[in-house]
Parts: C-alpha cells; sequence; structure tokens
C-alpha cells in the first residue's frame, strides 16, 4: 500500500465538499456553519507520493528539524494553508498564527507562498518556503518548535503511523471571505476546542490582526520578529553580481495616487527631473527603478493602462536602468522578486522616493503615500546608516 500523505491537501477535500453540499453560489453563505464550532474531521486524504519536490531546484527549506520526525502521532501540527492579503499581510497573519501555535503548544509547519500569497504545497508546485523569504530564526524567538515544509510533506513515509490519523487526526477551519476571521482573543479561546486534534490547519480568506496602532516593519502586532531571510542578499548578490556602487534607486508607487490617469504624465517628469538631480548631485549614472507602472507588477492595480504605459516609455527614454531591470526580472516569484528589490534599494547610494511622513511638493499627489513597500525600505536604510531618502 502506497504511503500516505501528510494531509495538506485535505483542505481541498473539504471545500469541494462544502461546495457539493451547499452549491457554489451559496458554499461561503451556506456552510459558514461549519466555521469554528462544527468543523468536521476529514474522513480520508490525498495521497501525494508523486508530488517529490518536482521542480523546485533550490527552492528547498533552510529550517532543520532538532529531531528526525518518525513518528506524526507523537506531535501536534498547525497549518496555514491559506490568507485573504498577499505577502505584507499575509506575514502578519502567518505571525499570529505562530502566536496560536505558541498558545496551543503545537508544532507550527512552515508555511508555503506563491508570489507573495500562502499556498498548499500539496497542489500547488511552484511554492517559496518562507524560510527563503523571512528570518525564520528570528520568528523562532517567539515560538521556537518548527518544521520545514518539505520535511512534513514526507514525514509519513517513514513510518505508516500517519495512517492511523485517517478520520480522526485532521482538522480544518475554514474563514469565509464574507467573515475574514482573525486569530484574535476570542477566536483563539473558540478553538480551544481543538486542543487535542493532532493536525489542524487555517483555510481560507483569514486576516491578519487590525489592532489599533502605527505598522511595524520589524515587528508583528503579536511581537514577533519579521526580518527579510539572509536568503535574499545572496540570491541579490548571484542576481546582480556587482551592484554598480554609484546606483540610484528610484521608487514610485503610483497605484491609489491622487492624480488622476491624465495627471501621469505630468507626474513623471518631475519623477525624472528628481531622480537626474540626484544622480548630478552624486555623480551616478546607473538607475534601479521600482515601480508599478510596469505592466504585470500588481495584481491589484487596475485602469490607467494607456497613461501608464506612456509614462513608463518616457522613463525609459529619459533614465538608465533597463540592465539592472532586465537582470532582476530573471526571478520568478513576484515576492522573491520585491525581497531582492528592497534589499538593493536599500543598499544603494542614494534613493528617490515619497515618505509618508515627509511628502514632497510633487509626489504627494503623484505617489501612494503609506506604502508599506516603501516604508520597509526607508526602515532599511536607516537602520544600516544610508542617506535618507530624496522626496520629489
Amino acid at each position: 500500500m502506497p504511503a500516505i500523505s501528510a494531509v495538506l491537501a485535505a483542505s481541498v477535500l473539504w471545500l469541494w465538499h462544502c461546495k457539493q453540499s451547499c452549491g457554489v453560489k451559496q458554499a461561503h453563505d451556506s456552510c459558514e456553519a461549519a466555521e469554528l464550532d462544527d468543523v468536521e474531521p476529514q474522513l480520508s486524504m490525498l495521497q501525494i507520493d508523486s508530488y517529490a519536490h518536482a521542480g523546485h531546484g533550490e527552492m528547498q527549506s533552510l529550517i532543520t528539524s532538532t529531531k528526525p520526525l518518525t513518528d506524526p502521532m507523537s506531535k501536534r501540527y498547525l497549518l496555514v494553508l491559506e490568507a485573504y492579503e498577499q505577502f505584507e499581510g499575509a506575514i502578519e497573519f502567518i505571525a499570529d498564527a505562530l502566536h496560536f501555535a505558541r498558545e496551543q503548544n503545537r508544532t507550527f509547519v512552515e508555511p508555503a507562498l506563491s508570489n507573495g500569497r500562502v499556498v498548499d504545497p500539496s497542489i500547488h508546485h511552484d511554492w517559496v518556503p518562507l524560510s527563503m523569504m523571512v528570518d525564520v530564526a528570528a520568528m523562532q524567538q517567539y515560538h521556537a518548535d518548527w518544521v520545514g515544509v518539505g520535511e512534513f510533506l514526507h514525514i509519513s513515509s517513514v513510518q505508516g503511523s500517519a495512517r492511523k490519523l485517517n478520520g480522526t487526526g485532521y482538522e480544518v477551519v475554514y474563514s469565509s471571505p464574507k467573515k475574514r476571521l482573525q486569530l484574535n482573543d476570542a477566536t483563539i479561546k473558540q478553538l480551544e476546542s481543538k486542543w487535542n486534534v493532532p493536525m489542524l490547519a487555517l483555510t481560507g480568506k483569514w486576516q491578519r490582526l487590525t489592532i489599533r496602532g502605527s505598522w511595524n516593519p520589524v515587528r508583528s502586532k503579536r511581537g514577533v520578529l519579521k526580518l527579510p531571510s539572509p536568503y535574499i542578499a545572496q540570491l541579490a548578490a548571484r542576481t546582480v553580481p556587482q551592484l554598480p556602487s554609484h546606483t540610484v534607486c528610484a521608487q514610485w508607487r503610483s497605484e491609489g495616487c491622487s492624480a488622476k490617469c491624465s495627471g501621469l504624465a505630468r507626474c513623471g517628469i518631475h519623477f525624472v527631473e528628481a531622480v537626474k538631480s540626484v544622480q548630478k548631485r552624486e555623480g551616478v549614472r546607473h538607475v534601479l527603478l521600482l515601480t508599478d507602472l510596469s505592466p504585470n507588477t500588481s495584481e491589484t492595480y487596475r485602469g490607467c493602462n494607456a497613461s501608464r504605459k506612456k509614462v513608463m516609455s518616457y522613463l525609459e527614454q529619459e533614465l538608465n536602468f533597463n540592465s539592472l531591470r532586465s537582470a532582476i526580472k530573471t526571478i520568478e516569484d513576484s515576492a522573491l522578486r520585491a525581497l531582492v528589490e528592497s534589499h538593493l534599494c536599500a543598499h544603494s547610494k542614494a534613493m528617490v522616493g515619497c515618505p509618508e511622513d515627509k511628502p514632497g511638493l510633487h509626489c504627494a499627489d503623484c505617489a501612494r503615500l503609506g506604502s508599506k513597500f516603501t516604508a520597509s525600505i526607508i526602515h532599511s536604510r536607516h537602520e544600516h546608516a544610508f542617506s535618507d531618502v530624496v522626496t520629489w
């Protein structure tokens, strides 16, 4: 009999059952009773023996367990298989889930992400382990009991004891898009009834905590450290082996700005003037351009396509950025690519951007204020004692 997997993919069975019994249009609304209080244990598990990390190359977890996992029944696990928001929000929710794992004394299974979104690694074949994006060693200061996602996927092949979990060992707690549950204190209290469940999985549109207070680029709302993985610096060094020391990082996020589509051309002129002024002052030639004006750089940016294309063409004519841009585009995963861009920008000689606390005359209308991506880069520059961002 082939070995049975550790049931990461069982969440798919649950969602299929919900849609079949409630109807596709009413699946989320009519099945909300299954959230928290009425979760049924899974009655079957999927086999993923053929998975075997095909196509992942070097995308291997950086987590190594202190002891080999020989008996899945010896521990209780928490799996995060889905979240509502993309990268920054997803990391915040993962930190919330880590707090929940600590509260229930569970082994935290390293999440997998694809293009910045949490995914079920048993059904997605292009995932990246969390440890290649975030410093898991720092997160383990909050809760040390982790297992790497690759190791967890294969523990059932070590011994057949995972089969004993069939029907009793795995439960899904699903959050509908309508509710967007959070792992706040009240939810955690409700989930105390799941203490004895060996494998508890969180799926659906779970949302990060919305506790009042300013956003912190280093710590989550629960106090979990969220620092870049050491792998990011290594990947950046391999992608751009010799980043010119004389490089200006020019960062412009236009999504959500006050300027209308017709105003983007005017914004582009002011942006180029600011970048060229810094280049002249610093005596630099190369530009690292980070912008959402390019196509396929944001899944939430819609509209202004003609204006964005026109402004992007203008930037290409005026700024010398294509060589660096081409190298970075070889990184396929969009979240890994953004992290590498952030690292390179944080270490560039100078930066042109739009800080929320000190927006310039033009960028206050032309750029999105409150961008966490921008704030993270500025924070990192301060940490490494690089020059302040030049606004425009």
